[in-house]
């Protein structure tokens, strides 16, 4: 797979909002079954978003203004291009016997980031949950809306391949943090060049250190 870019833009979502947003699911579409997504809740009265993994909260709860509209984005990163083994045949001993196939294993790396676009197109995304899970579905169903009861809307849903290419600093303390990668105006930290060249955008080049 590479890296995966979901994202939800121009949301807005009004009170008494629940549902899940921007989910990718093994099998039945269900929050048990939810690999990924945002999860929209009440919370004290107000309406929250919460990134979802493997059917569970994890990260920051993070209230959504009245009014306000969002970008929702979630990265997907996986080492293992391909997840789906093909099957062949081959005649043994005068029977069709079948090989291969069966899924491939593998960890993933996931970030989950909110852009607030009432606020200046540059400011910095807000980094909700940044992590990985051991193991990682193969293939799942993505459902841009999972609404018992969501009000408000939704400019525009897509899911963008974006290479093989991520991006991760390690401060001198040993914490690790993956850097943003899209365009100027996403609120992102860096760009990656067909020919593989990493450009920081002014205000997010590392500092002496990093590596």
């Amino acid at each position: 797979m590479g890296s995966l870019v979901i994202e939800a833009g121009s949301l807005q979502l009004g009170g008494a909002s629940a549902g899940v947003v921007c989910g990718l699911y093994q099998g039945a579409t269900q929050s048990a079954n939810c690999f990924v997504g945002y999860n929209v809740r009440q919370s004290g009265g107000n309406t929250v978003a919460v990134p979802f993994v493997n059917g569970a909260e994890v990260g920051t709860v993070f209230p959504m203004l009245q009014g306000h509209t969002y970008t929702l984005r979630i990265r997907l990163h996986c080492v293992e291009i391909q997840r789906v083994l093909q099957n062949y045949y081959a005649m043994v001993d005068g029977v069709v016997k079948s090989f291969g196939g069966g899924l491939v294993t593998a960890p993933m790396s996931v970030v989950f980031e909110l852009q607030d676009l009432g606020a200046a197109s540059n400011t910095p995304a807000t980094v909700l949950y940044d992590g990985s899970v051991v193991t990682s579905p193969a293939n799942c169903t993505f459902v841009a809306v999972n609404s018992v009861q969501l009000i408000g809307s939704m400019g525009y849903c897509r899911i963008m391949q974006t290479g093989s290419g991520w991006v991760v600093s390690t401060l001198p303390s040993g914490v690790k943090m993956t850097r943003l990668i899209g365009v100027a105006g996403e609120g992102v930290d860096c760009k990656i060049s067909a020919a593989g060249k990493v450009t920081f955008f002014a205000g997010r080049v590392p500092v002496a250190g990093n590596l």
